[in-house]
C-alpha cells in the first residue's frame, strides 16, 4: 500500500491511499492506483500545482521510500492496471496473513482503483527507519 500526498494552492496537505503502484521499466514514472474513497481533492490539487509525493514501504521489513515529482491528471484504470491490482491484492493478503492479520479484514480494506495518476519521478528519498532516513537516495551510502 502507498500513500499519495498532495497540497492545494494554500499549501494545505491531503493524503490519498493507493492500492497498487506500478513502476515503469526505466524507473522514471510511477503509476498509483487510487480507490474511490481516496479521491477527494486529488484532481484539484494536481490541476493546481501537480506536486505529488508517494510513499511506499514493505509492511514486514519497514523498508520505505518516498518518490516526489509532478503527476498527471487522474485517468481511468486500464485493463493492465486492473489485472495488476488483482495480483497486488493477492500478494498483500498473503503477506498480511503470514504476519497474523485476518484475511477478511485485508480484503475489506483493499479497494479497487477508481482512478490512476502517473508521477514523473524527480527525487527518491530513503524513509526506512535508521541511518540515512529522509535523505535523497542518491546521497545514502551503500545504495
Amino acid at each position: 500500500m502507498g500513500m499519495v500526498g498532495t497540497r492545494d494552492a494554500a499549501n494545505r496537505p491531503r493524503a490519498h491511499r493507493a492500492f497498487g503502484l506500478i513502476a515503469s521499466e526505466d524507473g522514471k514514472r510511477l503509476r498509483a492506483l487510487i480507490p474511490r474513497f481516496s479521491l477527494e481533492g486529488l484532481a484539484e490539487a494536481i490541476a493546481e500545482n501537480g506536486q505529488v509525493a508517494i510513499s511506499a514501504g514493505n509492511t514486514v521489513s519497514h523498508e520505505t521510500y518516498q518518490m516526489k515529482g509532478k503527476a498527471s491528471a487522474p485517468t481511468e484504470p486500464s485493463e493492465a492496471d486492473v489485472a495488476m491490482f488483482a495480483e497486488y491484492t493477492e500478494r498483500i493478503v498473503r503477506a498480511g496473513v503470514a504476519i497474523g492479520m485476518p484475511e477478511e479484514l485485508l480484503r475489506a480494506i483493499i479497494q479497487p482503483p477508481e482512478r490512476v495518476i502517473t508521477l514523473e519521478v524527480e527525487t527518491i528519498f530513503l524513509q526506512t527507519p535508521g541511518p540515512g532516513a529522509g535523505q535523497p537516495l542518491s546521497e545514502v551510502e551503500g545504495t
